[in-house]
């Protein structure tokens, strides 16, 4: 049976767990992650809020982590990975949609990874740091990305992406994938409107990082 921590921060979403479990999935609940070391779960699923996501550094737990992310004002739920927004109340459809995203790339591995990855509407970007951080260089990019940005993944792949986006550091974006590589606190960074030379728009932004890469998931509008 797949197992997940869900980690509850204050008093939100009351009936997540048993929607969790009426799919056939264990859960624990903790308010804290210093409970991940002693459990043998599959997955840490961190319920929280947009301006406290920053506090839940991830450690080094060993166990694949997610942000289960409340916008209360909005009305609206985004998970850490490739999904989308998620409605409130939560539809135990969705729910179960993203949890089989976690677990089919935890589980299948990068083939099924790479079919969500491409055909999702969210837009997607892998970034890997350089020079210690202070740049990074683009390591993937999907479908939706390209199509909001107007660019070919192919024409900038392994470049750096303040060669291919040279406004981000007046945007304000830069500073934030430095701060989140140096600290691994995931960020999001709220709606700021983005120019360059080539391209223009609203655009918001959540970054965390990933083990071994540097993952940004943005927004477009």
């Amino acid at each position: 049976m797949f197992r997940i921590l869900l980690v509850k921060d204050g008093h939100g979403a009351p009936d997540l767990e048993e929607k969790l479990r009426r799919h056939g999935f264990s859960v624990d609940v903790a308010t804290s992650l210093k409970d991940a070391k002693k459990t043998e779960s599959d997955l840490i699923l961190i319920y929280t809020t947009p301006q406290r996501v920053g506090d839940w550094v991830p450690g080094d737990t060993g166990i694949p982590l997610m942000y289960l992310i409340d916008f209360e004002d909005e009305g609206n739920l985004v998970l850490t990975c490739p999904y989308g927004c998620i409605e409130k109340p939560v539809d135990d459809g969705d729910l179960k949609s993203c949890i089989d995203f976690v677990m089919s790339r935890i589980i299948l591995g990068e083939e099924r990874y790479r079919k969500l990855f491409e055909y999702i509407d969210s837009c997607v970007a892998v970034y890997e740091a350089v020079d210690d951080g202070e740049d990074f260089v683009i390591r993937d990019f999907n479908r939706a990305a390209e199509r909001v940005e107007r660019v070919k993944r192919e024409e900038i792949l392994g470049r750096r992406v303040t060669e291919v986006f040279p406004g981000l550091d007046d945007f304000g974006l830069l500073e934030v994938l430095r701060r989140v590589y140096r600290t691994g606190r995931a960020e999001h960074f709220p709606l700021a409107f983005y120019s360059d030379d080539r391209i223009s728009g609203w655009k918001e932004n959540f970054v965390y990082r990933l083990p071994q890469v540097r993952w940004s998931r943005f927004t477009g509008i």
